[in-house]
């Protein structure tokens, strides 16, 4: 089950990545509003909904039958804050898609602030969670077999989440600015 998780997980990361650098070009006003924004969005939000109904599964069944958390303590601390950014992603992601609502039909002030202080969170709580997925994924399919490699996987992860979460938040912000002004 972990194995399809992660898959599931992957496909959900590759709908992420198209629906947010559409999401970038439009924020910066390289490209206008469309109706594939939308959809993608929608795709995007059923994947996200299929990988939690199965992680949710999974954790259910660990749960079930693991031992106290001893041995690995990075590995669990890691575990843990994947977890705990995808409950708070599971809690933003509605207040993601309202915002995005209220702005396109009755745009304000206090909600393009609102919206940017929430879109901001949501786009941390994505980062961390990216960034320890990944990482688990490559240990569990084996890409990654020793601390060395391991080590540069990692450094790599957090760069290329790192951009990620930059670009977003610049997009983001630009967009708050040109409402606002």
């Amino acid at each position: 089950m972990k194995k399809i998780n992660i898959i599931a997980g992957i496909i959900v990361l590759c709908m992420f990545i198209w629906h947010s650098a559409a999401a970038c070009t439009y924020l910066l006003g390289i490209t206008g509003y469309s109706e594939v924004f939308d959809k993608s969005g929608r795709i995007l939000f059923t994947l996200a909904f299929i990988h939690i109904v199965i992680n949710v599964a999974a954790r259910i069944k660990v749960a079930s039958r693991t031992r106290k958390l001893t041995g690995y303590p990075s590995l669990w601390v890691s575990t843990y804050l994947q977890n705990i950014s995808g409950y708070f992603i599971i809690g933003l992601m509605p207040l993601h898609l309202v915002f995005a609502e209220i702005t396109k039909h009755a745009p304000s002030a206090q909600a393009e602030v609102a919206r940017f202080v929430i879109e901001s969170l949501f786009y941390v709580c994505l980062s961390i969670h990216i960034f320890y997925a990944v990482e688990h994924m490559l240990i569990t399919f084996g890409i990654i077999t020793d601390k060395k490699r391991f080590g540069r996987a990692k450094i790599a992860i957090a760069a290329a989440v790192s951009f990620a979460l930059v670009m977003l938040v610049i997009a983001d912000g630009t967009y708050n600015l040109r409402c606002l002004l």
